[in-house]
C-alpha cells in the first residue's frame, strides 16, 4: 500500500504500510504533561534560534514547535462583521 493522507475531523491522520499513525480526534495532552514542559525556556530558545543566536538541527526546532503546540492554544483571526446601518454595541452592566 502507499503511503497516503486521510483526512478526518481530528486533521490529517497518516496511514503508512496498513497501520495508522497519530493520535485520535479529540486526544487532550493530560495538565500534568502541560506543567512539566518549560514553555519560556522553549520560546527563549526558539527566539535564540531565529535571531541566528543559537545553530540548531530542524528535527530540534521541530521537536520544540511540537512541544509549544501541546502547552499553548491554537489562536484564531476571528472576524466579527454586521450590517453597517445597524452597529454593534457593547452594552456592560455595572453593578
Amino acid at each position: 500500500m502507499a503511503n497516503e493522507i486521510k483526512m478526518s475531523t481530528g486533521g490529517a491522520v497518516a496511514i503508512v504500510a496498513g497501520k495508522r499513525r497519530g493520535r485520535p480526534a479529540g486526544h487532550s495532552v493530560p495538565e500534568r504533561v502541560r506543567t512539566q514542559i518549560k514553555t519560556a525556556l522553549l520560546v527563549t530558545r526558539l527566539h535564540k534560534i531565529a535571531c541566528g543566536e543559537v545553530e540548531a538541527e530542524p528535527h530540534q526546532v521541530t521537536a520544540a514547535l511540537g512541544l509549544l503546540r501541546k502547552v499553548l492554544p491554537d489562536l484564531q483571526a476571528t472576524l466579527i462583521s454586521g450590517d453597517p446601518q445597524l452597529p454593534l454595541t457593547i452594552i456592560t452592566r455595572a453593578e
